[in-house]
């Protein structure tokens, strides 16, 4: 079982990794852009959990929002989907992404130049799209790796090889 499991694990490892690395590096990038003042690291850790915070949040406001919607209105239709793309998803995740935004730095003592709202709002922003991406990648694509092996060993154990007409009808 442990042999099965080891190849998923380093998959979803690599996956996840990939998907850090964009945030890792426009973080850096932002980070360097500040030449004024450099920004604490503990507060820029902290927003990065902030933007953890406001994605965890996210999803329990948007899985109410979708039952809401769901209640009110048709899924097939057009404006099913505007709604719930501009209503529901944008507004929640945004909206949680300022919140968790503005508890965090509004009244810290070190808000005190422009630039660190820019900084600020990107490492919330970063933090929740690395946990986003990271959670949607690894998942998805291990449950795909899965899938497959699981795939080749029912061919496998069902003897794939032999032809069609022995299973028609």
């Amino acid at each position: 079982m442990l042999l099965f499991a080891l190849p998923l694990y380093a998959i979803a490892l690599v996956y996840g990794a990939a998907a850090l690395l964009p945030a890792i590096y426009l973080m850096r990038y932002i980070y360097r852009k500040d030449t004024v003042e450099k920004e604490p690291p503990m507060l820029l850790m902290s927003l990065l959990i902030y933007g953890v915070i406001a994605a965890l949040i996210s999803i329990i406001l948007e899985n109410i929002g979708t039952k809401v919607l769901d209640s009110l209105m048709d899924q097939s239709t057009m404006g099913y989907t505007l709604v719930l793309a501009f209503a529901v998803v944008a507004v929640v995740e945004e909206g949680a992404k300022f919140a968790m935004l503005k508890r965090r730095t509004w009244n810290d003592m070190n808000f005190n130049y422009r630039f660190d709202g820019i900084v600020y709002a990107v490492f919330v922003s970063l933090g929740f799209a690395a946990f986003e991406k990271n959670r949607l990648s690894v998942y998805r694509d291990a449950a795909k790796e899965a899938e497959d092996i699981i795939n080749r060993w029912d061919e496998e154990l069902n003897g794939s090889d032999e032809p069609d007409e022995y299973f028609s009808d």
